[in-house]
């Protein structure tokens, strides 16, 4: 499959515990990561696990990349994310405002239960990062009317859509409030 990253297809992360799931559909990865899903995998137990990461599968039907259906296939794993560090244990996965994610490391071995862990943030630097208009502050969101509201539903960051889809919905919610003459 040519220069992609995911070929060859694999389809197994190895032994160990896939602990969280994050499915991307935001701005700061460039646009062929969009609906992919990534995957943390803590690794199997005791120290030196070689399998501590975070995978990216690829959504694909028929071998062609497609975002946003559900008629797809997860194909194709690719190390998204790796370390030697023995103490990784990559948890938890949420999207951050500016498009990015955040990884929660719990960073401790087994059986240890001493409140250790990291937050760490992970953001693209590369070359091809997405052209990104001006993403308006929450207020100004809240601010909006409709047709402005509805515009921004289109914008690639997955925090500037939530935050119009709420003032939507709380605009019709008022609207419907309104006796009927």
């Amino acid at each position: 499959a040519g220069t992609d990253p995911l070929s060859p297809p694999v389809r197994d992360m190895g032994a160990g515990a896939n602990t969280s799931a994050l499915q991307y559909y935001s701005s700061m990865l460039p646009h062929e990561f969009w609906g992919d899903i990534f995957i943390s995998n803590w690794g199997s137990h005791g120290p030196g696990s070689r399998n501590r990461m975070v995978a990216r599968f690829r959504r694909e039907k028929n071998g062609v990349s497609r975002i946003g259906t559900a008629d797809m296939a997860l194909v194709g794993t690719a190390p998204f994310l790796t370390t030697s560090d023995v103490m990784f244990r990559p948890t938890g996965m949420v999207l951050s405002p500016d498009g990015g994610f955040y990884l929660i490391d719990w960073h401790g071995l087994d059986d240890e239960s001493d409140k250790t862990g990291r937050i760490l943030k992970i953001t693209y630097t590369g070359e091809n990062k997405p052209k990104v208009p001006k993403t308006p502050t929450a207020d100004v969101i809240a601010r909006e009317k409709p047709a402005a509201l509805a515009a921004l539903l289109d914008h690639p960051n997955h925090l500037v859509r939530e935050l119009a889809e709420r003032a939507l919905a709380k605009a019709a919610s008022a609207a419907a409030s309104f006796p009927v003459l």
